[in-house]
Order: structure tokens, then C-alpha cells, then sequence
């Protein structure tokens, strides 16, 4: 299966190193606090926020080298990255402990991302339920900081 992406420009990829420069900005400030004050919801943050930066260099490096390889891993690191951005807001919000069987979520990213890239000949089916997941993850951790600010007004 070969999908059809016409290599990047120069400014398309400018703007990917720095989204990634930005994004690995986010993760460091987050790991800064986590060291500092030892909350768990700012170490998954810091690590929701590696792996995004993570997700870019895939992306860039299947645009750069068209080995299906990359995109592979792009789509997994998408999958986590939503992972681990829902588990950073749960864990803010409801101050959730891990348990054993959450585990079994980390199984659906690679998986899916077989199927998506290796499987699948249609690009945009392929890729979409990745979006929509990681879409997901940042919607709901967007409306807990707004029910948090609404409860205590921070």
C-alpha cells in the first residue's frame, strides 16, 4: 500500500520544528513542576507533552523520508499521546490511582496503527480515528480545567 503525500516545503517544515520547539517548552515546564512540587497530574502532563513533540518528528521524518515505518509510529505516538493527556486530566481532576488493567489501553494504539497503516488503503480512514481520539483527549481536558476554574474560580 503506498499513500500519496507530496513532500513538505521549507516553511511547512520551519513550522513543524518549531511547533516541536514549543511543544518540548511545555513538556520541560511541566517536568519542572512535577520536580518541584510533586503533583502527578504535572509529570503526565510534562510526558503528554514529550510524546506529542515526539509525534511531530515521526510525522516529519515520514514526510521527509516516505518509509511507512515513520508514519507507523506517528500514528502509535498520536495514540499515546492522547493517552496520556486524558490519564494527565483524570488524574487532575479525580485524582485517580492507577490500577493493573488500564494498562490494556496502550494495547490500542499500535494495534489500530497496523491495521490504519498496513491494512488500510484509504489515507483518510486511516488517519482519522487517530485524530478524532487525540481531538478527544484535548476536548475533555479542556472542559475539566473550565469545571475546575468554575468550581474554584483559579
Amino acid at each position: 500500500m503506498h499513500f500519496q503525500i507530496p513532500a513538505p516545503s521549507m516553511m511547512e517544515l520551519a513550522a513543524a520544528f518549531l511547533q516541536a520547539a514549543v511543544t518540548l517548552g511545555l513538556a520541560g515546564l511541566f517536568f519542572f513542576l512535577y520536580t518541584r512540587y510533586r503533583k502527578p497530574y504535572f509529570g503526565w502532563f510534562a510526558l503528554a507533552w514529550l510524546l506529542y513533540a515526539l509525534r511531530v518528528g515521526a510525522i516529519v521524518s515520514f514526510l521527509l523520508s516516505q518509509k511507512y515505518l515513520w508514519l507507523y509510529w506517528h500514528q502509535v505516538v498520536t495514540g499515546l499521546t492522547a493517552v496520556a493527556l486524558l490519564w494527565a486530566s483524570l488524574v487532575f481532576s479525580q485524582q485517580l490511582r492507577f490500577r493493573l488493567r488500564y494498562l490494556l489501553v496502550l494495547l490500542f494504539p499500535p494495534l489500530w496503527s497496523y491495521v490504519a497503516i498496513y491494512r488500510m488503503e484509504n489515507f483518510l480512514l486511516a488517519a482519522a480515528p487517530a485524530v478524532v481520539f487525540l481531538s478527544g483527549a484535548t476536548l475533555w481536558t479542556g472542559w475539566t480545567f473550565l469545571r475546575y476554574h468554575q468550581r474554584v474560580r483559579s
